[in-house]
């Protein structure tokens, strides 16, 4: 996990390519923090020494980054009242949602990874 203290291109460049050594699969998304860190340094750094400190392609990067600035202006819906996640046995990657707001109650039934359940979770509530 990534701090928000003390950002510096070489550690948060050091933690993408620590998470890709370590992957069982060269195409396993980054976790939301690392991409959160990662979009905090383009407040400090051009976007394409971002971009290749995370060892990342500039167009993706932008594109990222772009995509996560339309998302934060956007306005947030009412508020949800509830949710609950049941996660069977770790390491199986199936997790469904039971999301209540107001009067309404929907499920969901999804295969994710399991850090992107986390990062689901953070941009629902």
């Amino acid at each position: 996990m990534i701090m928000n203290n003390n950002l510096d291109l070489a550690t948060v460049g050091k933690q993408f390519r620590s998470f890709r050594q370590k992957s069982d699969n060269k195409f396993s998304p980054f976790p939301c923090d690392f991409w959160e860190a990662a979009f905090a340094l383009t407040k400090m750094h051009p976007i394409n020494k971002v971009a290749d400190a995370i060892g990342v392609d500039f167009y993706y990067f932008k594109k990222k980054l772009e995509e996560n600035v339309t998302r934060a202006k956007k306005p947030k819906p009412d508020k949800i009242s509830f949710i609950e996640a049941s996660i069977p046995n770790y390491p199986l990657r199936e997790v469904t949602f039971e999301i209540s707001k107001e009067q309404t109650k929907t499920s969901l039934h999804m295969q994710l990874a399991f850090h992107e359940i986390s990062c689901l979770m953070k941009n629902l509530l």
